[in-house]
């Protein structure tokens, strides 16, 4: 098979991007300049490192906007075949998922691991059957195009592909359970809660309400989302209080105005931390994102840390003012 395409071609099929191949080596990849390419590396740019706003290596994201001939340069250069994005993910799960066949035979010939999971237990057939709102979510958000019929039929040419390659099973609704896998980042003994926190945002009758986008677009206004939850569960707590009379009751001033706070609140905060990209399996700093109807407690709980001061701390202002 011949994996070298028409420069120009795969040009004015990127022209849909907002950015430019010489930015930065993602963005080469992305739109298939191998020029670009080849001046970024010898810049020193890594290929296997993952974008800092998405997450996704060099490879993966030539695979997903279908770029052969970058794909076909980038393992001819260094770049490593079973690189993880930041989700765990490689480069095998994206040509499965917008349907490459083609880029899926040339990964699988590189050295390309068909059962490779990602943090959510994820296989590279998994990703061929996202259902239609997770791949028009996901599209959206990566910048990428298709059409329906042609990414049904790539997505079963690549099953196809993939079916003597690993044990087909059904997969999950777009949403799949984490799976054991020899290949996990981290000691199972440091996921304290995975046996059954993360199988209750993923998996059974209540996981939609923690996944599912019901509103449709709230993927980039989830913060907000969580706001609400806040300000509610805020509003909740000050009636309680007040009922209960103990009101007046104040925290001492050096656990909230002085660097003793420090004691208390960086425990706090490293501790949610560490649940934060599936319980460490993918270091990374800040908060997971969750659409669904109700919010995943670990996010909800970490932005809680951070309100609840500024609301204690805004009580203690107020009273020095008056």
């Amino acid at each position: 098979m011949d994996y070298v395409s028409s420069a120009e071609e795969e040009r004015r099929t990127g022209a849909e991007l907002e950015v430019k191949a010489e930015d930065n080596v993602w963005a080469a990849a992305a739109l298939g300049d191998v020029a670009e390419l080849e001046h970024h590396v010898d810049a020193g740019a890594l290929l296997n490192a993952f974008d800092p706003t998405f997450g996704v290596t060099p490879l993966s994201w030539a695979v997903l906007h279908g770029r052969t001939a970058a794909v076909a340069w980038l393992l001819g250069n260094g770049a490593d075949v079973g690189a993880r994005n930041r989700d765990g993910a490689t480069a095998l799960h994206a040509a499965a998922f917008m349907g490459h066949p083609e880029l899926a035979e040339l990964l699988l010939e590189r050295g390309a691991d068909a059962s490779a999971v990602d943090v959510n237990g994820v296989r590279p057939l998994d990703s061929s059957h996202a259902d239609a709102a997770t791949t028009k979510r996901l599209a959206e958000l990566l910048g990428l195009s298709y059409e329906d019929v042609a990414l049904g039929e790539g997505r079963q040419e690549v099953r196809r592909l993939l079916a003597g390659a690993t044990e087909q099973t059904e997969a999950v609704g777009g949403v799949a359970p984490y799976r054991d896998g020899a290949d996990a980042m981290v000691d199972k003994k440091r996921n304290l809660l995975m046996p059954w926190y993360w199988s209750m945002l993923y998996l059974g009758e209540w996981g939609d309400l923690f996944t599912v986008d019901f509103f449709g677009h709230l993927w980039f206004l989830w913060f907000l989302w969580y706001l609400i939850w806040l300000v509610a569960g805020f509003a909740l707590i000050a009636w309680v209080v007040v009922k209960l009379g103990v009101h007046r009751l104040r925290l001492p001033k050096s656990l909230v105005g002085t660097p003793a706070l420090y004691l208390w609140a960086v425990p706090l905060t490293m501790a949610a931390q560490y649940l934060m990209g599936i319980e460490g399996q993918v270091p990374e700093f800040g908060p997971d994102t969750y659409t669904g109807l109700v919010p995943a407690p670990h996010v909800l709980l970490y932005y809680a840390v951070f309100f609840g001061f500024g609301a204690v701390y805004f009580g203690r202002n107020r009273e020095a003012c008056t």
